[in-house]
């Protein structure tokens, strides 16, 4: 399973914490670090799990065009916001939309890391593509 170095990807939510003989030290603040810690661990651990499924095991055809990564990186975020979100036992943060997701999944991939200078310019491509696709919805409602 991939892996990132240790604390790569962890600054996304940081709490600092007393030393235990300072006057600012409370057991409230050390207990809120470990609550941090347990939310950073279950955070890089969800987007660990969506880059695997989605993105580590794509065969090379899937990584050759901005379409076809972003149609990945769409079903990672519902993915992502459906399963992991609604069951993590930590509250994880959220996205707004598929854009911002991707963004984080460039930031954290090593695979798509190489292409990060070219996002705004694959998202262009990718948002030009999807809105070629006629789609239509329904809500069911019981």
């Amino acid at each position: 399973q991939h892996r990132n170095p240790p604390d790569t990807h962890r600054n996304s939510i940081q709490t600092t914490m007393s030393v235990p003989d300072s006057p600012a030290f409370s057991y409230a603040d050390a207990a809120s670090g470990v609550v941090a810690s347990a939310v950073n661990d279950a955070y890089e651990d969800a987007l660990d799990d969506v880059h695997t499924r989605f993105i580590l095991n794509l065969p090379p055809e899937e990584l050759a065009t901005a379409d076809r990564i972003f149609f990945q990186l769409e079903q990672a975020w519902w993915f992502y916001d459906d399963f992991i979100c609604d069951n993590s036992e930590h509250p994880l943060p959220r996205f707004k939309n598929v854009r911002s997701f991707a963004i984080k999944m460039f930031e954290f991939s090593p695979i798509l890391q190489p292409m990060t200078k070219q996002f705004d310019a694959m998202w262009g491509e990718f948002s030009a593509y999807k809105r070629q696709i006629s789609t239509y919805g329904t809500i069911l409602m019981n």
